[in-house]
């Protein structure tokens, strides 16, 4: 039993320095990953004979060059591309939008109306003399024009409208009208064959029928003895047409410049037809039993606009041609030589009368 015992140590030693020599070797080798120290070697029971020393190496992470870490790779790649791609193309988008910009300014407008020699005077005076100012030149509406004296308030939107060509309102109507007025009626001597009734008083109606009906009898019944024309441009709320009145003939001319019929107008239609009886009625006028319920209404084939702004510049140009024409029956097919549209020029004369005028009163 002693013989055993010594047996036992010595075979341990043995083993023991053994496997210190094959750690040894164990860390010559070229390993993937980190070494982890020798596990303890554990003697539970003293004749058991030593557990075999267990290395625990961690798994082996794939080598460069494997496949999957080639698709891993190619992968981050693409999308690196992608993204590089996105980036270029956005950095693409903002240079080309950059240069628009810098081109649409560099660039004149094609849009931009043309102004002819008084209106980029009228331009540069109003940029020049009102600036961001809200002060609006005043100007005096005498009582021949229209029958009653009053002020207009000539604002800037009003002269843009006009320098940029949009949608005309009443202002910029009733100041050409104004200018007929002087310029050709009084000038010619026409005031026995043509008046206006106020556009103001017109687009109204519909608020103050009745005291609109009176201001029209008022002004046939100041003209009881004159087989004239009364020019009345209407605005519906959207479209400007022109009633051309013979109030002792009792006939209305309709001019529409986009062809349509008095008929759309049923409200206005009653209230003029209303406003001659009365007239009819107060100048003692006498008329067969067939006529006494019968107005002449006629539409006119005038010239026709080519878009959605220009009804008021027709309207402008409608009246313009009449008083010039020196003319009391409109034919119905309008006058001869007429265009069926107006030409750019021929709405520019009109623009040009009307900045010259402005300008001429010096009230900017």
């Amino acid at each position: 039993m002693v013989g055993h015992g010594l047996v036992s140590k010595k075979r341990r030693a043995d083993l023991v320095e053994s496997e210190l020599c094959f750690s040894k070797r164990l860390t010559k080798l070229p390993i993937d990953g980190p070494i982890l120290p020798l596990v303890q070697l554990e003697d539970s029971d003293k004749r058991a004979p030593m557990s075999r020393v267990q290395i625990n190496k961690p798994p082996l992470q794939p080598k460069k060059g494997s496949k999957p870490q080639k698709l891993e790779v190619n992968r981050a790649a693409k999308l690196q591309r992608l993204e590089g791609n996105k980036a270029a193309k956005l950095a693409a988008t903002k240079n080309l939008d950059r240069g628009k910009s810098v081109a649409a300014a560099a660039a004149p407008n094609k849009s931009q109306p043309r102004l002819g020699k008084y209106g980029a005077c009228l331009d540069i005076q109003i940029k020049r003399n009102m600036g961001s100012s809200n002060d609006s030149p005043i100007v005096q509406m005498n009582q021949d024009i229209f029958g009653d004296e009053y002020i207009e308030y000539l604002e800037k939107e009003h002269m843009y409208e006009l320098l940029e060509h949009k949608e005309l309102s009443v202002t910029v109507i009733s100041l050409y009208i104004r200018f007929l007025y002087e310029k050709v009626v009084c000038t010619r001597k026409l005031s026995n064959k043509y008046s206006f009734l106020s556009p103001h008083k017109m687009s109204m109606w519909k608020l103050d029928p009745e005291n609109v009906k009176n201001y029209i009898v008022d002004m046939f019944l100041g003209n009881k003895e004159s087989d004239k024309l009364f020019l009345a441009p209407y605005n519906s709320g959207a479209h400007w047409v022109l009633f051309a009145i013979n109030a002792v003939s009792e006939v209305i001319y309709y001019l529409d410049p986009v062809h349509g019929d008095y008929t759309n107008h049923p409200g206005i239609k009653t209230m003029l037809d209303t406003a001659l009886k009365v007239y009819r009625a107060q100048r003692g006028a006498k008329v067969s039993k067939q006529k006494s319920n019968n107005i002449t209404w006629i539409s006119i084939k005038c010239p026709r606009q080519t878009n959605n702004i220009d009804c008021g510049y027709y309207i402008l140009r409608f009246m313009k041609e009449i008083v010039e024409k020196n003319k009391t029956i409109i034919p119905e097919t309008y006058f001869a030589n007429s265009s069926p549209s107006y030409s750019e020029e021929d709405l520019m004369e009109l623009k040009e009368e009307w900045c010259q005028y402005v300008l001429d009163m010096k009230i900017i």
